[in-house]
């Protein structure tokens, strides 16, 4: 099965290739550095249940601190996105793919032993899987940074900057896919037809194609049920996983009267309910 490779940029203290990195000093009060690491915090929690590998580049971590190591004790930005990475977050260095004899270019200008060369190299020799750049207020780019090896054409790949396009990017590219496996029983029946399922069967009230979109959204705390807001129906959705392949998940979906609260609160605070 394949994966999605996701990989950490922060804002730096000391941003080496200034042109196109960002300086942490917005964030270097206290209060706003804690806010900070919140939306860092709030970026993992939103794709817990995804299936992705993550990286970080412990040179930019270390970049991201020079500020803090002496302004602030505890708890220590450090200690704190150690316990944010520590689940799924790996450094890529440990692995490194790309080469030193090779030469990596952005618009046109060089740039050596960074982030962007390595999903680059990696997303080059590997084609079956997806990568992606979370950019946590870290780059100036926007949407898609393109990386050129060795003169060859640009490996593109996503610059993810805030949530809404996180979620979205895991929505058009996760591996492996959720699908919608609509069920008889759950959709609008006429009387004559109720007692064939029997009484208590709920209905899923949007049509097949609008319920695989708000699947592709849907959240939960696990991929076995997933929930979802259909703003048309003003009705919460739940989806039920079924089966799992390579290539795909499959879930049924039907309109439910009510959800579990932590996932109803966040969908109350995205869609403003």
């Amino acid at each position: 099965m394949g994966v999605t490779n996701l990989f950490l940029l922060l804002a730096e203290t000391e941003p080496f290739y200034q042109q196109w990195m960002l300086s942490n000093e917005p964030f270097h009060d206290e209060s706003l550095c804690n806010e900070y690491l919140d939306g860092l915090f709030g970026y993992i929690k939103e794709i817990e249940i995804e299936n992705y590998d993550g990286y970080y580049d412990p040179a930019n971590l270390d970049n991201f601190l020079l500020h803090y190591e002496i302004e602030i004790d505890y708890p220590h930005p450090r200690v704190i996105i150690s316990e944010i990475l520590k689940e799924r977050w790996g450094n890529w260095r440990d692995t490194i793919q790309q080469a030193l004899n090779k030469e990596y270019t952005l618009f046109s200008q060089p740039i050596e032993n960074h982030t962007f060369c390595e999903i680059s190299q990696r997303k080059l020799d590997d084609h079956e899987n997806n990568y992606a750049l979370l950019n946590h207020h870290a780059c100036k780019i926007s949407d898609i940074i393109s990386v050129a090896i060795g003169g060859k054409k640009p490996e593109g790949f996503s610059n993810l900057r805030d949530k809404a396009s996180l979620i979205q990017w895991f929505a058009e590219n996760r591996i492996p896919k959720r699908i919608l496996k609509p069920h008889d029983k759950h959709k609008k029946q006429p009387i004559k037809d109720m007692a064939l399922w029997g009484e208590g069967a709920s209905i899923l009230e949007c049509s097949d194609e609008e319920a695989q979109v708000l699947l592709n959204t849907a959240i939960g705390n696990s991929v076995k049920t997933l929930y979802n807001y259909d703003e048309n129906n003003k009705k919460y959705i739940e989806f039920k996983y079924e089966n799992v392949n390579e290539y795909n998940i499959t879930y049924h979906g039907y309109h439910v009267g009510d959800i579990p609260s932590p996932i109803k609160k966040r969908l109350e605070e995205k869609f403003n309910i």
